[in-house]
């Protein structure tokens, strides 16, 4: 360890990181991994003392187990957790856990998100204590006061699992809320949410209240939207914010100045440790005064999970750096992760663990490096970009796995906008703390953050508009990411990149006829001829498809729609969805009929991706228009053609053709149309919302509706599906799955 300390906590920590990652791989007996543990560190302390280097692969192992015994543990859930009443309907006793979520609903009526600590269930009068944190959802009373943190509340409703989509390409809504002991929700049934309010006046209540306060003021000053968007930059969250700002910093790559991350609590570190010598302040006073502000900035953002590491890490690396020891920075970075892990095991599958994680580390791993190569720049030049790609280029594997995209505006962004967003948060702080003592100050210092936000939204949307801002990545699989982390470490490490050249060079020939045969099979695979893929796409309440011929060309049917005012499906499900396998451009956008579950998400998806063709259901174009919140006046580019029955398109050898296209005459399922894919001995059966008369009429017309799969009409209802119109394929069908097999 004296050798290489540092090298040993990274592969404790990958060890302990790998036995968390088994967990969900194979199935072991806890009390086999108990002996298992017990054997290794005894294993591994005989051979510490004998000074055995072996004793390093025990370790290895010893938390390798230990990752895996730890995981395994946290995820027994406790017989009284409310998770196990899923399906039930009962009456709800807890203490709310958080302050509460107010959003907009599709009535205008505003709808509330609380969190809640259970504490008792009562069903058929029988009562019995319960544990484990879950949302209540509930509507917000005309003119009540909402619950706050500490209050109790009574509801009565049926308990259900968590809802997410379960596509690739999208965070795991499910998965993070469970990392957080939250396993069920509930909605307030017509008896709404009884509240008892607590006279409890706890130190995180007012905490809230003095934020709830703080974001009174900024909109006394300033419009609502630019109010939400400084208290996000000094706070966190993004309720509320104008969606044009939040596409301008997304499209930039500074998204993540919304939340509170290791970036703001360096910056109020750094702000006053320059005070501190401004001030001829001595080091242990700055240091107790800087480590004071930062836990009192951590406790007013809210005290979430991502602050609370953003803190740890910042304050063990500001004394680090106090201390002269900055060398440590990396040791400090590997240990304060596996302490979280410890804590926490399943931060690995976290974004902002992982991305806070990976950034850190290109800072102080990649930085250094990268600014020694760029001498010939100024030196404040060569700070900054270092700096940038440093953090970029850690995080690239990651970026392309949940967004497939990379942002080469960020550069721009991080030298002109960031900083200007760094003055709002300085002083917007400054004048939160003033509004103490002199309100009329706070209120100037606000409208000048104010004024000085719209500059920063301008100057976002300008850089976001630069030709080539955005790059495509593709997905990468675990080889690749491998591949590119080990490329960009030899790249940057020369002296290692020597000794390695020294050490495969008597293999040069065989790892070249490697290296031929790794190409070739790279050229097989990009070259042959792929087979037909269609994807069910889960959009929730709705129907959205996607096919891929054989040499990439793409065809949607349906898209799925809006579940409520602020969540777009297109844009949230359907988008990340078609990048993460690769989709650029789409030849056919089929839409059955133009209710909101099949076209609501097209909107998103015209605008994002070019599509060739718009096929709609024979319905006046202005009800897809509607459904889509488009302004066909404004919108000229966006035609639609209305199916025909009999129409067939051929894509690569597929075959599309329409069997059936109603006309609306009652609900608009009528309208339904009926689309048969067809490749080689297998075919697909799209059929909308078909109604049983639709179904009675296409029988009539003997259409040809055997297919290997049906996607059931109306979501499996029963106005859909009748016994007459099954009756025709049985015989082909088991012939079908008698092949299969």
């Amino acid at each position: 360890m004296k050798q290489q300390q540092l090298l040993f906590i990274n592969a404790v920590l990958a060890a302990f990181a790998g036995g968390i990652y088994a967990v969900d791989k194979i199935v072991l007996a806890g009390n086999l991994l108990l002996a298992a543990a017990v054997f290794l560190l005894a294993v591994s302390f005989c051979l510490i003392c004998q000074g055995k280097k072996a004793a390093a692969g025990s370790i290895f192992l010893l938390f390798l187990v230990l990752g895996f015994v730890r995981c395994s543990q946290l995820d027994e859930i406790p017989a009284t957790d409310v998770s196990g009443k899923i399906g039930e309907t009962l009456r709800l006793q807890g203490t709310v856990a958080a302050q509460p979520q107010v959003r907009p609903g599709r009535d205008g009526e505003n709808r509330l998100r609380y969190l809640v600590r259970a504490e008792q269930i009562t069903q058929a009068e029988n009562s019995q204590p319960a544990s484990g944190l879950l949302y209540v959802y509930a509507k917000a009373g005309n003119g009540s006061v909402p619950a706050q943190t500490g209050d109790h509340l009574q509801v009565f409703g049926e308990v259900k699992a968590l809802h997410g989509y379960q596509n690739p390409g999208r965070i795991d809504t499910v998965a993070a809320a469970k990392r957080q002991g939250i396993s069920a929700c509930l909605h307030a049934g017509k008896r709404g949410v009884r509240i008892e309010r607590s006279e409890d006046c706890s130190f995180l209540r007012w905490v809230e209240t003095v934020r709830a306060a703080l974001l009174e003021s900024l909109q006394r000053v300033m419009p609502a939207a630019d109010a939400a968007a400084i208290f996000a930059m000094l706070f966190g969250g993004y309720e509320g914010i104008k969606p044009e700002l939040l596409e301008a910093f997304t499209a930039t790559g500074i998204v993540h100045i919304l939340s509170v991350s290791g970036s703001h609590i360096s910056l109020v570190a750094g702000t006053l440790a320059w005070l501190g010598r401004a001030l001829r302040l001595r080091q242990a006073v700055t240091a107790v005064f800087v480590a004071m502000a930062i836990i009192l900035y951590a406790i007013f953002a809210g005290c979430v999970p991502p602050v609370l590491r953003a803190a740890i890490m910042g304050l063990l690396s500001f004394m680090a750096l106090v201390l002269g020891r900055t060398q440590d920075a990396r040791r400090i970075l590997s240990l304060v992760a596996l302490g979280m892990l410890t804590l926490t095991p399943r931060l690995i599958y976290d974004i902002s663990f992982q991305l806070s994680f990976a950034a850190t580390a290109g800072l102080l791993y990649l930085s250094p490096p990268l600014r020694d190569k760029m001498k010939c720049l100024p030196d404040w030049l060569a700070s900054n970009l270092a700096v940038t790609v440093g953090a970029q280029l850690s995080v690239i594997p990651f970026l392309a796995w949940y967004f497939n995209a990379v942002s080469l505006s960020s550069l721009a962004a991080n030298l002109l906008a960031v900083p200007l967003v760094e003055y709002i948060i300085i002083v917007g702080l400054v004048a939160a703390l003033l509004g103490l003592a002199v309100p009329f100050l706070q209120t100037l210092l606000f409208a000048i953050c104010s004024l000085t936000l719209g500059f920063v939204y301008e100057l976002t949307r300008l850089i976001a508009a630069l030709p080539g801002g955005n790059v495509y990545l593709p997905t990468l699989n675990a080889a690749a990411v491998g591949f590119y982390y080990v490329s960009l470490g030899l790249f940057l490490a020369e002296g290692k990149r020597q000794r390695l050249g020294l050490a495969v060079r008597p293999y040069k020939k065989q790892i070249a006829a490697a290296s031929l045969a790794a190409l070739l099979v790279v050229f097989y695979i990009f070259l042959r001829a792929a087979p037909l893929r269609v994807h069910f796409i889960d959009v929730g309440q709705g129907d959205a498809a996607l096919l891929i011929t054989p040499h990439g060309r793409t065809v949607m049917i349906d898209t799925g729609g809006s579940r409520d005012s602020d969540f777009d499906v297109g844009l949230r499900v359907d988008l990340p969805y078609l990048r993460h396998y690769g989709v650029r451009h789409i030849d056919y956008l089929l839409l059955t009929h133009a209710h909101d579950d099949h076209a609501g998400g097209a909107a998103a998806i015209l605008r994002q991706i070019p599509v060739e063709h718009v096929i709609i259901g024979r319905e006046d174009r202005r009800e897809y228009a509607k459904t889509m919140k488009l302004n066909l006046a404004a919108e000229p580019a966006v035609s639609f053609t209305p199916a025909l029955p009999g129409q067939t398109f051929l894509l690569d050898g597929v075959r599309l053709a329409i069997l059936h296209a109603g006309e609306a005459v009652g609900s608009g399922n009528e309208a339904s149309s009926v689309i048969k894919v067809s490749y080689g001995e297998h075919s697909f059966l799209f059929t909308g919302d078909l109604t049983a008369g639709e179904e009675e009429k296409l029988l009539e017309e003997g259409a040809d509706l055997s297919s290997s799969v049906l996607k059931v009409a109306h979501h499996g209802s029963k106005t859909s599906s009748t016994a007459a119109f099954f009756g025709e394929r049985p015989p082909r069908m088991g012939r079908h799955f008698r092949r299969g097999r």
